[in-house]
């Protein structure tokens, strides 16, 4: 019979959160190399153990949720869910109508995909617009220049075909 003792239990646990903390210091480096580079090591590590401990408060365990909630504090600033114009993030992780606490941060991860979406397509559309401002205001500038320049030369208007 194989006996494991309460130590041994405690250090297995170390190693493994000592190895879940490098993976995910060397997901943030592939993937947020821009929050990365000004970060030391030991920084970097600090703030996914915050990253871990917050996710943890939300009963998120696994190691995936756990990653998939560190891109969230890597895009939206590790005090997202605290951050009074992001209370729509914090409204998702404790939505009590879903259960799983998995299935929450699915929830909010849809919400984000939504709403980068939508403003995407508004910048788009706000793209457009200006563009098209611009080109009525070169419009109605080239107007009044031609006018003016009838009104000095004493040029008869232009024949309209």
């Amino acid at each position: 019979m194989l006996i494991v003792r309460q130590t041994q239990l405690v250090a297995l646990g170390r190693v493994s959160e000592e190895q879940a903390i490098d993976e995910l210091c060397h997901h943030l480096n592939t993937y947020y190399p821009q929050l990365t580079a000004s970060l030391s090591s030991a920084q970097q590590r600090t703030l996914v153990q915050s990253v871990m401990q917050l996710a943890a408060s939300y009963k998120l365990r696994s190691q995936r949720d756990i990653c998939r909630f560190l891109n969230l504090a890597a895009t939206y600033g590790s005090s997202f869910n605290s951050d009074p114009q992001l209370g729509w993030m914090l409204a998702c992780l404790v939505d009590h109508g879903v259960d799983r606490p998995s299935d929450r941060l699915d929830l909010l991860i849809r919400q984000c995909q939504h709403r980068n979406a939508m403003a995407e397509l508004s910048d788009q559309q706000r793209a457009l617009f200006d563009r098209t401002a611009q080109q009525a205001y070169a419009a109605r500038e080239l107007e009044y220049a031609e006018a003016w320049l009838s009104r000095e030369l004493h040029l008869p208007p232009p024949i309209v075909a």
